[in-house]
Formats: structure tokens, sequence, C-alpha cells
């Protein structure tokens, strides 16, 4: 269980994995994140087999980060 909290007044959001996280961050004056409800699955609109290669052009390879190496 997470729950998502906003402040007004503050950019970022607050979370909290226990019921004792979620009393304390309440307490401090944050305020639960309406989260939309997940599409529910309609057994009529599911296909009849799983579509093949249908996730080939997902890029793969994350982005180098950090100093470049030296080249020697």
């Amino acid at each position: 269980m997470q729950v998502t909290f906003t402040k007004p007044g503050r950019v970022g959001y607050q979370y909290a994995n226990s019921e004792r996280d979620v009393k304390w961050i309440e307490s401090q004056g944050w305020t639960r994140v309406n989260q939309p409800e997940p599409a529910k699955w309609v057994e009529a609109s599911a296909p009849t087999r799983p579509f093949k290669n249908e996730l080939v052009s997902v890029e793969l390879t994350a982005p180098k980060r950090g100093r470049p190496r030296k080249s020697q």
C-alpha cells in the first residue's frame, strides 16, 4: 500500500507505506491525492491470443550518465 500526499505550496509529493506513516503525515497538514481508479478489464475485449512482437520498438538502452572515460 502506497499512499500519495500533497500540501499547498509544495511542488513535490509525499509518500507513505504504512498506516503509522499515514497518520503522522496527515497530522502535519498533508492531504491525500485522489488517484484514478485502474481501468476495469472487460472479458469481451480480451484478445483471443497474445499479440506477438508488440513491444519491439521500445528502446532498451538507458542514456549514459556521468563523466565520460578518458580515452587512451
